[in-house]
């Protein structure tokens, strides 16, 4: 008899803790869609300063220079494959929505060198 009350309480305890589990994860990721949501609607462009190219989240596509023409393709080129585009330097592009975001690219190169690493160079100050 305590056997079987036993394997009906370890029952409960993993059928409750499933559910638990379930509805914790579905509202993680509801809170990542909404985040996703929310964050796309004010970003359009991600630049790669170490690549010299953007990422159009409207499009899903990358543009990046070839020759000195600018292409737009859904994967990086060959020669980028070793690339990590998650572990490496992305820069969102808050300001700027049009369909040429290269046309600003002096710009963000001066905004964000190669290496950027997001956070400013400190400067000491000579006495």
């Amino acid at each position: 008899m305590k056997t079987k009350i036993f394997v009906i309480l370890v029952f409960f305890a993993f059928t409750t803790f499933k559910l638990n589990s379930q509805v914790l994860k579905d509202t993680i990721s509801e809170s990542l869609i909404e985040n996703k949501i929310i964050n796309h609607t004010k970003t359009r462009y991600y630049f790669y300063p170490n690549l010299d190219a953007y990422y159009d989240i409207e499009k899903s596509v990358f543009l990046y220079k070839v020759n000195e023409i600018w292409i737009e393709k859904k994967t990086i080129p060959a020669n980028y494959r070793g690339y990590s585009l998650y572990n490496n330097y992305k820069v969102e592009i808050t300001d700027f929505f049009d369909e040429k975001p290269f046309e600003n690219l002096k710009e963000n190169q001066e905004k964000f060198p190669k290496d950027f690493k997001g956070r400013r160079k400190t400067v000491a100050l000579e006495d």
